[in-house]
């Protein structure tokens, strides 16, 4: 049995773009990763109960000792991205930048035929994850658990039903581990599509490190994990080759 977790980040309003990421692995990995997980969090140094990455920038509570302790968030991001480098399998992401969403929508009816931003990432993650066990592991049944705090929570298992003849199973990112590591990627893929639009981050070098190390640890070979984006160009062809009528 497979499972994969999946959280968003971002919101349609309020940021340049929106991420559903998570990972993939077996259930006997994740109980693993899920005691490695709840070690790190436990260490002296960092003392937590668990990760959201929300809650971490806001510094309150027991995260308050994360503020402005770049070399404490280092420290903790670094410990857990080992332990998911060595417990998953994969890792899938799908993005929408929402200007260009938005542009489109003008343009084309896509909120009535496709949905809205968190429906397209997250469809576009899991319709990647579902081709690659298709490929690679065939055989295994595939289960798909995903943050019911998200909106359009009903409307994506309603999709993911219709096309793959599954529910997703809801759960919470505070008691669920494997959810907090897909908070965690989710986070840093925002952070770096944000900083890369606003033209914050010019060169590959002005990247987070804990994002490049992301990358660094989970890309295919020496290329881009299968973290995929939809921006205008490619919503376009997208929008052609299924029929969404124009406005």
């Amino acid at each position: 049995m497979l499972t994969a977790y999946f959280d968003d980040s971002g919101s349609h309003g309020d940021t340049k773009a929106l991420v559903v990421c998570g990972f993939v692995s077996s259930a006997e990995q994740w109980l693993h990763f899920e005691s490695n997980w709840r070690d790190v969090l436990a260490m002296p140094q960092f003392d937590l109960e668990h990760l959201h990455m929300k809650e971490l920038r806001a510094g309150k509570g027991r995260f308050a000792k994360f503020k402005n302790n770049s070399g404490l968030q280092r420290d903790l991001f670094d410990r857990l991205q080992r332990v998911l480098q060595v417990r998953i399998k994969r890792t899938f992401a799908g993005a929408v930048l929402l200007d260009d969403y938005d542009r489109l929508n003008l343009e084309f009816a896509v909120s009535e035929n496709l949905g809205p931003p968190l429906i397209m990432a997250a469809q576009l993650a899991i319709t990647k994850l579902m081709a690659w066990r298709e490929a690679v592991y065939a055989p295994s049944p595939i289960q798909i658990v995903v943050d019911k705090g998200i909106q359009h929570w009903g409307l994506l298992d309603d999709r993911v039903y219709e096309r793959f003849g599954f529910r997703l199973i809801p759960a919470k990112v505070s008691n669920t581990p494997a959810l907090q590591g897909a908070d965690f990627a989710a986070w840093e893929c925002h952070r770096a599509l944000v900083e890369a639009d606003t033209g914050k981050a010019k060169y590959w070098s002005d990247l987070r490190g804990s994002f490049r190390a992301f990358v660094d640890r989970f890309g295919v070979g020496k290329e881009m994990p299968d973290w995929f984006m939809f921006d205008e160009e490619e919503m376009r062809r997208v929008f052609e080759l299924h029929g969404v009528p124009k406005r």
